[in-house]
This record gives structure tokens, C-alpha cells and sequence, in this order.
């Protein structure tokens, strides 16, 4: 069994287990989180616990239980905290095995433990693409009453319950440690399959579990490696034609980063990077050239998906600012018009602020724009510059430093303001002006260069 976090779970499994009609005589736990406590409570199955140096995912922990499991027994049942089996489940599946020595894999019909008047799976099927599919999944329950009681061959079972042969399991050499999870039972019963054993579904054994979260990170590096793998039997998985389908998905769940897990997940399997994902889609510990590419692809995916898209002209303006938020930008509730560049990533706008057309932030360094301010139409800000060089370059090298438009200011229509600008709240700055130094507020400035004309009261 894999234990992450919920002792509880298992404890709770294991008590179920006592009125199993076969009653295992062992438990061994893999544990991924480090915490399941060392005790036994007197009458229970016995338990080992085999600590897991860290959270190494379903495939290795899964590998360590079955190399304990191998010394011992000939036939074992993998399965996660989070499910629950009815109790002559075990003993459908065990009597399978011993009787079909081809079989190396037996599992049970699934539902779902949240919803048990649905169907999780009648077994896996395996489109050529790579992509995996539960048979009958959401259908009323009544599905498993109705389908044929013999059990019967399918591509693949969820890793949620798995009766198996352990020197099948061994002969193919277990789960494969890349994936950390997701499909990783699916690559195993393939191998398996190659090998000439079967693998079966039991619709007399009945369980529940409930499918975890994944990030798009796992789904894209892990079907790309899967049919990669397994070139000749599965053609290249399609990730570019998934990909805009799951960014409007994300979308509408309210996770626009999300696309960044799916690009990463695939430029790691091109790297040959399994495990467990990276804590950032942009956190690096190989070289200072990963880095940089890591950085570039970051920003050419603001620039060539983000900015365009949130300064269509096809967008409402009332709804661009709610659009920059949903992309992780720092806006209030503000209304900005079409056209827009936004060169970076450090830009803050508060409340009830307007920005007019075709307005450009630089951005190269932060540029915080306060509540109630209005940006006419053209108006630049512009954070980077270069330091003077010498005369045969002399833009030097370059420099960035942050600007601040304070609350209730209006920056006129095609106004510049410049590296370092400090803007105070309530101050005007007439149209075509170019800001080069700080204003104070509820003063109005204009010209080339901008100079205090008059207070305002």
C-alpha cells in the first residue's frame, strides 16, 4: 500500500480488511511522506512500514512494497490509501491469478468513492495517439450489474487496485521510476502485454476510489515519454494539437499558468527529466544556459500568447484588466482599452484607474500605477536606459530602475515618463510631455522636458 499524509486512511483500510473473505496476512506500506506512525494495535494484520527517502511518487514506492512483498509471497494487491475494496473483492481477484497462469494482472470494477452510483472504470482503453480512456466512466453503476459477469481481457487497469503476479511484475522489471506518477501503470501492463501476459478485469470484484489532481506538467511529459517509449505500438502523442484545448480549459477552471507545466513537461522529457516535477515551471538546477532559455521561453510566451490575446481589440475593455489578473498580472479592478504592450512582468495597477489606447509599459523594472488614475491614449513608461559609453558605443551597458504614478494622477496622451520617476498623487502631466525627474503632487508639469507650470489646489 502507498501512504502520502492520511495514516488515517490507511489505518481505516486495514481495519476493512479484517472482514475481507481473504484476509491478507501482511501489510506493507510504502511510506512517501515519512510520517506514518510506527505502532501496532493488538488483533490487527500486521503491518511494515518501509520508509521512502522522500515523496518518490506511485512508481518507486509501489516497486519498493513488491520488492518486500517478493521475498515472501508470490502474488500481492497494490493499492493507494484512497481505496476501498467490498470484501470478496480480494478473493475474486487472488483466485484469478492462481488459476491463470498467464494472467499477470487482475483488477476490479471501479466507482467512484464520492459519487458510488458511478462508474469510475470497466477496465482502460488505449487509443494509438497515447491517450487513455475508463471504459463506461460516469455511467450509473447498474453498467457493471449489466456487463457480462466473466472476467475479461482490457489494455490496461487504473493503479488504484491492481492484483498482481510478482514474477510477471519482476520479469518486466516494475513500474518504470520516470513518471512519478500518472500513466505509469499503463507503460507497466503494456510491457506486460509485449510479453505475452494478459491482464484482466474482474466485474464480480466491486471498489471505490477517488482520482487525484495532476498538473498539465505530468499529463504532457509523460504521454510524450509513454509513446516515445513505446515507438511502433503508439504513435507520437499529439501535444500540440491538446494544447490550446487545455489552456481554455484552464482558462474557465481559473488556472491560467497552468499552460506553463505543459510546456515545461515537455521540454523536460526531451531532456530526459523524470521524477517529480520542479517547484516553478521556470526553477532550474542544471546549468546557467537551461536558465536563460528558461527565462527567454517565459518571456516569449508573454509576449507572443499573453499580450497579444489581452490586447485584441476583440476583448472588452471591462473585461481586459479580469483577463492581465487571470494571467497573474497585478490589476485591480480597472478599466484598460485595446492595444497595450506590457514588456515584462512587473507591473501593478490599482483600482478604478483607465488606460487609454496603445499605451506601452516597459516594464523592465516595476512600474506601480495607483488607484483612480487615468492614462490617456499613447503615453509610454519606459524603465530601462542605457549609461553612456564610450564614443565608440555609446549606449552602455544597461540599466532599469522602477517608476511610481501615485493615486488620482492623469498622464496626458502621448506623455513619456522615464527611468526613476516618481509621479506624486493628484499631479497632471500634459500631453507630450517627457518626464526625466520627479513630480510633486497636485502639481501640473508639461514640456520637453516636463517642468512644474502651476499647484493645483
Amino acid at each position: 500500500m502507498i501512504h502520502y499524509r492520511d495514516f488515517k486512511a490507511v489505518e481505516d483500510l486495514v481495519d476493512d480488511m479484517a472482514d475481507w473473505s481473504a484476509i491478507p496476512s501482511l501489510v506493507i506500506v510504502a511510506d512517501n511522506s515519512g510520517d506514518y506512525p510506527e505502532r501496532q494495535r493488538p488483533g490487527r494484520i500486521p503491518i511494515e512500514v518501509i520508509r521512502m527517502p522522500r515523496n518518490v511518487g506511485y512508481g518507486p514506492a509501489a516497486n519498493a512494497a513488491m520488492r518486500a512483498a517478493s521475498n515472501r509471497f508470490p502474488r500481492a494487491l497494490l493499492l493507494t490509501q484512497d481505496a476501498h475494496m467490498e470484501g470478496t473483492a480480494a478473493e475474486f481477484l487472488l483466485r484469478e491469478l492462481e488459476a491463470r497462469p498467464e494472467v499477470a494482472v487482475a483488477a476490479p470494477a471501479l466507482v467512484f468513492r464520492s459519487a458510488p452510483d458511478k462508474v469510475f472504470s470497466l477496465g482502460g482503453r488505449l487509443l494509438r495517439n497515447g491517450r487513455t480512456l475508463h471504459r463506461a466512466q460516469g455511467a450509473a453503476t447498474s453498467t457493471i450489474d449489466d456487463t457480462p459477469r466473466n472476467p475479461r481481457s482490457i489494455a490496461w487497469a487504473d493503479g488504484a487496485c491492481l492484483a498482481l503476479d510478482l514474477g510477471a511484475f519482476n520479469q518486466v522489471g516494475g513500474f518504470d521510476e520516470y513518471f512519478f506518477l500518472y500513466v505509469e501503470e499503463v507503460d507497466l501492463q503494456l510491457r506486460l502485454h509485449e510479453l505475452g501476459f494478459d491482464v484482466l478485469l474482474v466485474p464480480l470484484a466491486r471498489a471505490m476510489q477517488e482520482p487525484g489532481y495532476y498538473t498539465l506538467y505530468y499529463k504532457y511529459r509523460n504521454l510524450t515519454y509513454l509513446t516515445r517509449k513505446h515507438r511502433g505500438l503508439l504513435s507520437a502523442w499529439p501535444w500540440l494539437v491538446a494544447f490550446p484545448k487545455d489552456v481554455v480549459r484552464m482558462l474557465a477552471l481559473g488556472r491560467p499558468w497552468e499552460f506553463l507545466w505543459a510546456i515545461r513537461g515537455v521540454i523536460d522529457q526531451r531532456r530526459g527529466v523524470g521524477g517529480q516535477r520542479p517547484r516553478t515551471p521556470f526553477a532550474t538546477q542544471s546549468s546557467s544556459l537551461v536558465a536563460k532559455l528558461s527565462v527567454e521561453l517565459r518571456n516569449l510566451i508573454r509576449d507572443g500568447l499573453i499580450i497579444p490575446v489581452a490586447s485584441s481589440a476583440l476583448v472588452p475593455d471591462f473585461f481586459r484588466a479580469r483577463l492581465l489578473r487571470l494571467f497573474g498580472f497585478a490589476v485591480g479592478k480597472s478599466r484598460i482599452s485595446s492595444g497595450l504592450y506590457i514588456g515584462g512582468w512587473r507591473i501593478s495597477i490599482g483600482e478604478e484607474s483607465f488606460v487609454g489606447r496603445s499605451v506601452y509599459f516597459d516594464a523592465s523594472a516595476s512600474i506601480a500605477i495607483g488607484s483612480r488614475v487615468q492614462i490617456a491614449p499613447f503615453a509610454r513608461f519606459i524603465t530601462s536606459s542605457h549609461e553612456i559609453g564610450e564614443s565608440l558605443r555609446r549606449a552602455g551597458s544597461a540599466a532599469a530602475r522602477p517608476i511610481v504614478v501615485g493615486d488620482g494622477t492623469w498622464i496626458g496622451a502621448g506623455a513619456t515618463v522615464l527611468p526613476g520617476v516618481t509621479i506624486g498623487a493628484g499631479a497632471v502631466i500634459a500631453a507630450g510631455a517627457v518626464v526625466t525627474k520627479d513630480c510633486l503632487a497636485n502639481r501640473l508639469y508639461a514640456g520637453v522636458p516636463a517642468r512644474e507650470v502651476r499647484s493645483l489646489p
